[in-house]
Protein backbone atom coordinates (compact mmCIF):
# COMPACT_ATOMS: atom_id res chain seq x y z
CA UNK A 1 0.00 0.00 0.00
CA UNK A 2 -0.33 2.01 -1.23
CA UNK A 3 2.02 0.82 -5.09
CA UNK A 4 0.79 -2.17 -4.68
CA UNK A 5 -2.75 -1.18 -5.10
CA UNK A 6 -2.42 1.39 -7.71
CA UNK A 7 -0.48 -1.82 -9.93
CA UNK A 8 -3.59 -4.05 -9.43
CA UNK A 9 -5.64 -1.15 -10.91
CA UNK A 10 -3.55 -0.26 -13.46
CA UNK A 11 -3.17 -3.57 -14.70
CA UNK A 12 -7.03 -4.25 -14.48
CA UNK A 13 -7.01 -0.67 -16.77
CA UNK A 14 -4.79 -1.63 -19.35
CA UNK A 15 -4.06 -5.50 -19.54
CA UNK A 16 -0.32 -4.55 -18.20
CA UNK A 17 1.14 -7.85 -16.02
CA UNK A 18 2.32 -6.90 -12.65
CA UNK A 19 4.69 -7.82 -9.91
CA UNK A 20 3.97 -7.90 -6.32
CA UNK A 21 6.50 -8.12 -3.40
CA UNK A 22 5.00 -8.13 0.03
CA UNK A 23 6.30 -7.33 3.48
CA UNK A 24 5.74 -9.16 6.65
CA UNK A 25 3.55 -6.03 8.17
CA UNK A 26 0.99 -6.75 4.67
CA UNK A 27 0.30 -10.45 5.86
CA UNK A 28 0.82 -10.29 9.32
CA UNK A 29 -0.99 -6.88 10.46
CA UNK A 30 -2.67 -5.18 7.45
CA UNK A 31 -4.64 -8.27 5.70
CA UNK A 32 -6.00 -8.85 8.75
CA UNK A 33 -8.38 -5.94 8.83
CA UNK A 34 -11.29 -6.32 7.62
CA UNK A 35 -11.91 -3.41 5.35
CA UNK A 36 -8.51 -4.94 3.64
CA UNK A 37 -8.69 -8.50 3.60
CA UNK A 38 -10.69 -8.96 0.09
CA UNK A 39 -8.42 -6.33 -1.17
CA UNK A 40 -5.16 -7.59 -0.64
CA UNK A 41 -6.37 -11.12 -1.60
CA UNK A 42 -7.77 -10.17 -4.49
CA UNK A 43 -4.30 -8.08 -5.40
CA UNK A 44 -2.46 -11.18 -4.85
CA UNK A 45 -4.02 -13.30 -6.68
CA UNK A 46 -4.58 -11.14 -9.44
CA UNK A 47 -0.88 -10.99 -10.06
CA UNK A 48 1.56 -12.23 -12.08
CA UNK A 49 4.00 -13.15 -10.08
CA UNK A 50 4.23 -12.75 -6.29
CA UNK A 51 7.69 -12.27 -4.94
CA UNK A 52 8.14 -13.07 -0.91
CA UNK A 53 10.55 -13.81 1.38
CA UNK A 54 9.17 -16.61 2.85
CA UNK A 55 9.85 -20.08 2.11
CA UNK A 56 5.96 -20.93 2.67
CA UNK A 57 3.71 -20.98 -0.10
CA UNK A 58 0.46 -22.88 1.41
CA UNK A 59 -1.00 -18.98 2.77
CA UNK A 60 -0.90 -18.10 -0.83
CA UNK A 61 -2.19 -21.46 -2.30
CA UNK A 62 -5.35 -20.99 0.09
CA UNK A 63 -5.80 -17.37 -1.02
CA UNK A 64 -6.21 -18.72 -4.41
CA UNK A 65 -2.53 -17.77 -6.08
CA UNK A 66 -1.46 -19.77 -8.99
CA UNK A 67 1.63 -22.18 -7.50
CA UNK A 68 3.38 -21.24 -10.95
CA UNK A 69 3.14 -17.31 -9.84
CA UNK A 70 4.60 -17.88 -6.45
CA UNK A 71 8.31 -16.81 -6.08
CA UNK A 72 9.21 -17.67 -2.50
CA UNK A 73 12.60 -17.20 -0.86
CA UNK A 74 13.80 -14.19 -2.44
CA UNK A 75 15.44 -11.85 -1.01
CA UNK A 76 14.68 -8.36 -0.77
CA UNK A 77 17.02 -6.08 -3.51
CA UNK A 78 17.95 -2.75 -2.55
CA UNK A 79 17.24 -0.50 -5.33
CA UNK A 80 20.19 1.30 -6.95
CA UNK A 81 18.77 5.04 -6.17
CA UNK A 82 20.29 3.99 -2.51
CA UNK A 83 23.88 4.95 -3.19
CA UNK A 84 26.96 7.09 -1.44
CA UNK A 85 26.58 8.94 -4.81
CA UNK A 86 22.69 10.15 -4.08
CA UNK A 87 22.87 13.49 -3.85
CA UNK A 88 21.92 15.02 -0.32
CA UNK A 89 18.25 16.75 0.12
CA UNK A 90 18.44 20.57 0.50
CA UNK A 91 16.79 20.20 3.69
CA UNK A 92 17.17 23.73 4.20
CA UNK A 93 14.84 24.66 1.16
CA UNK A 94 12.56 21.93 1.96
CA UNK A 95 11.56 23.29 5.38
CA UNK A 96 11.58 26.67 3.69
CA UNK A 97 8.66 25.44 0.91
CA UNK A 98 7.29 23.31 3.86
CA UNK A 99 6.52 26.40 5.96
CA UNK A 100 4.51 28.33 3.21
CA UNK A 101 2.25 25.69 2.56
CA UNK A 102 -1.32 25.73 4.21
CA UNK A 103 -2.00 21.74 4.27
CA UNK A 104 -3.33 20.74 7.20
CA UNK A 105 -0.70 17.59 6.13
CA UNK A 106 2.38 19.10 6.71
CA UNK A 107 1.52 21.68 9.37
CA UNK A 108 0.78 18.44 11.59
CA UNK A 109 4.38 17.53 11.29
CA UNK A 110 6.30 20.66 11.21
CA UNK A 111 7.49 21.57 14.65
CA UNK A 112 10.57 23.78 14.30
CA UNK A 113 11.01 26.06 10.94
CA UNK A 114 14.25 27.08 11.98
CA UNK A 115 17.99 26.82 9.64
CA UNK A 116 19.12 23.37 9.87
CA UNK A 117 22.79 23.72 11.35
CA UNK A 118 23.87 21.34 9.31
CA UNK A 119 27.11 21.22 10.53
CA UNK A 120 26.37 19.60 13.57
CA UNK A 121 26.15 15.89 13.87
CA UNK A 122 22.44 14.87 12.83
CA UNK A 123 20.83 11.90 13.74
CA UNK A 124 18.07 10.81 11.52
CA UNK A 125 15.71 8.50 11.34
CA UNK A 126 12.52 7.77 8.59
CA UNK A 127 9.44 5.53 8.71
CA UNK A 128 6.20 5.24 10.81
CA UNK A 129 7.56 6.24 14.42
CA UNK A 130 5.92 4.22 17.45
CA UNK A 131 6.64 2.25 20.76
CA UNK A 132 8.11 -0.63 19.02
CA UNK A 133 9.99 1.06 16.77
CA UNK A 134 12.41 2.29 19.43
CA UNK A 135 11.09 6.13 18.95
CA UNK A 136 10.65 7.18 22.66
CA UNK A 137 13.43 5.22 23.29
CA UNK A 138 15.40 7.55 20.96
CA UNK A 139 14.15 10.40 22.42
CA UNK A 140 14.87 9.46 25.76
CA UNK A 141 18.50 8.75 25.15
CA UNK A 142 18.90 11.72 23.13
CA UNK A 143 17.51 13.75 26.50
CA UNK A 144 20.46 12.18 28.61
CA UNK A 145 23.20 13.58 25.55
CA UNK A 146 21.88 17.31 26.09
CA UNK A 147 21.99 17.21 29.51
CA UNK A 148 25.11 16.37 29.27
CA UNK A 149 25.87 19.09 26.92
CA UNK A 150 26.13 17.55 23.52
CA UNK A 151 24.99 19.76 21.01
CA UNK A 152 23.24 17.56 17.55
CA UNK A 153 20.11 17.19 15.20
CA UNK A 154 17.65 15.22 15.56
CA UNK A 155 16.27 14.49 11.64
CA UNK A 156 13.06 12.75 11.62
CA UNK A 157 11.28 11.88 8.61
CA UNK A 158 7.62 10.14 9.54
CA UNK A 159 3.86 10.12 10.04
CA UNK A 160 1.56 7.87 11.67
CA UNK A 161 -0.69 7.66 13.97
CA UNK A 162 1.83 7.83 17.31
CA UNK A 163 3.18 11.16 15.75
CA UNK A 164 0.70 12.94 18.05
CA UNK A 165 2.52 11.20 21.07
CA UNK A 166 5.77 11.85 19.57
CA UNK A 167 5.83 15.59 19.28
CA UNK A 168 4.37 15.58 22.94
CA UNK A 169 7.22 13.38 24.15
CA UNK A 170 9.63 15.58 22.01
CA UNK A 171 8.13 19.16 23.92
CA UNK A 172 8.22 16.90 27.36
CA UNK A 173 11.84 16.09 26.97
CA UNK A 174 13.06 19.68 25.86
CA UNK A 175 14.54 18.87 22.76
CA UNK A 176 12.09 20.79 20.01
CA UNK A 177 14.96 23.71 19.71
CA UNK A 178 17.38 20.54 18.07
CA UNK A 179 14.58 18.02 16.41
CA UNK A 180 13.09 18.78 12.99
CA UNK A 181 9.94 16.67 11.54
CA UNK A 182 9.45 15.96 7.81
CA UNK A 183 6.77 14.54 6.05
CA UNK A 184 6.77 11.27 4.44
CA UNK A 185 8.75 12.20 0.70
CA UNK A 186 8.42 10.12 -2.38
CA UNK A 187 10.49 6.65 -2.24
CA UNK A 188 12.98 8.42 -4.60
CA UNK A 189 13.67 11.12 -2.52
CA UNK A 190 14.86 8.78 0.37
CA UNK A 191 18.64 8.21 -0.25
CA UNK A 192 19.22 11.97 -0.56
CA UNK A 193 17.51 12.21 3.24
CA UNK A 194 19.70 8.97 4.42
CA UNK A 195 23.10 11.30 2.85
CA UNK A 196 22.25 13.92 4.71
CA UNK A 197 22.08 12.61 8.27
CA UNK A 198 25.61 11.72 10.12
CA UNK A 199 23.60 8.44 10.99
CA UNK A 200 20.37 7.05 10.72
CA UNK A 201 18.77 4.72 13.69
CA UNK A 202 16.45 1.86 13.45
CA UNK A 203 15.82 0.91 17.03
CA UNK A 204 12.69 -1.68 16.56
CA UNK A 205 12.60 -4.15 19.35
CA UNK A 206 9.83 -6.65 20.25
CA UNK A 207 8.23 -6.41 16.99
CA UNK A 208 4.99 -8.24 17.41
CA UNK A 209 5.44 -9.76 13.91
CA UNK A 210 7.98 -12.39 14.00
CA UNK A 211 8.98 -12.62 10.45
CA UNK A 212 8.89 -8.90 9.95
CA UNK A 213 12.07 -8.52 8.35
CA UNK A 214 12.69 -4.91 6.98
CA UNK A 215 15.29 -3.69 4.61
CA UNK A 216 16.00 -0.40 6.12
CA UNK A 217 18.88 -0.94 7.34
CA UNK A 218 20.46 -2.34 4.44
CA UNK A 219 18.96 1.12 2.46
CA UNK A 220 20.95 3.34 5.19
CA UNK A 221 24.28 1.43 4.61
CA UNK A 222 23.53 1.18 1.03
CA UNK A 223 24.27 5.07 0.91
CA UNK A 224 27.43 4.91 2.96
CA UNK A 225 25.52 6.34 6.00
CA UNK A 226 26.65 4.95 9.74
CA UNK A 227 23.89 3.16 10.85
CA UNK A 228 22.79 2.25 14.52
CA UNK A 229 20.41 -0.48 15.05
CA UNK A 230 19.21 -2.49 17.57
CA UNK A 231 20.07 -6.21 17.97
CA UNK A 232 16.53 -7.60 17.32
CA UNK A 233 16.60 -5.83 13.51
CA UNK A 234 20.37 -7.05 13.47
CA UNK A 235 19.48 -11.05 13.91
CA UNK A 236 16.97 -10.21 11.52
CA UNK A 237 19.05 -9.33 8.19
CA UNK A 238 19.78 -12.36 7.29
CA UNK A 239 21.45 -11.66 3.89
CA UNK A 240 24.13 -9.00 5.74
CA UNK A 241 24.50 -9.74 9.30
CA UNK A 242 27.49 -11.95 9.11
CA UNK A 243 29.13 -8.91 7.97
CA UNK A 244 28.38 -6.18 10.55
CA UNK A 245 31.43 -5.92 13.16
CA UNK A 246 30.10 -3.66 15.92
CA UNK A 247 31.93 -0.65 16.20
CA UNK A 248 33.72 -0.89 12.91
CA UNK A 249 30.59 -0.45 10.38
CA UNK A 250 27.46 -0.79 12.34
CA UNK A 251 26.76 0.32 15.91
CA UNK A 252 24.27 -2.25 17.56
CA UNK A 253 22.35 -1.72 20.74
CA UNK A 254 21.19 -4.93 22.25
CA UNK A 255 17.98 -3.52 24.07
CA UNK A 256 17.02 0.23 23.10
CA UNK A 257 15.04 0.18 26.36
CA UNK A 258 18.36 0.29 27.99
CA UNK A 259 18.47 4.42 27.42
CA UNK A 260 21.80 4.79 28.79
CA UNK A 261 23.28 1.98 27.03
CA UNK A 262 21.58 3.32 23.72
CA UNK A 263 22.97 7.09 25.00
CA UNK A 264 26.49 5.78 25.03
CA UNK A 265 25.97 4.28 21.58
CA UNK A 266 24.69 7.43 20.16
CA UNK A 267 27.68 9.54 21.75
CA UNK A 268 30.23 7.77 19.68
CA UNK A 269 28.83 9.06 16.59
CA UNK A 270 28.28 12.77 17.64
CA UNK A 271 31.97 12.99 19.12
CA UNK A 272 33.33 11.25 15.51
CA UNK A 273 31.11 11.33 13.31
CA UNK A 274 33.02 9.25 11.14
CA UNK A 275 33.02 6.45 13.03
CA UNK A 276 31.19 2.54 12.03
CA UNK A 277 31.04 3.81 8.79
CA UNK A 278 30.19 1.25 6.35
Amino acid sequence: QPYGMAAYLASQWTGVPYMLKHAGSDLGRLMKQRDLTTAYREILRAADSVWTGSAFTEPFLAMGVKEENIWPGRPPQVPGIFSPQATPLDLNGFLKRLATLQSKHVQTALINTNPIDLSKPSIGIYGKVGEVKGSFDLLNALRLLKQRGLDFNLLALTQGRALTSFKRAIDELDLQDRTWIFPFIPHWKVPGFIRVCTAVCFLEREFPISFHSPTIPSEILACGTSLIVSREISNKQHRIKDRFIDGQNVLIVDDPKQHLDLARHLTVIIRDPGKAQP
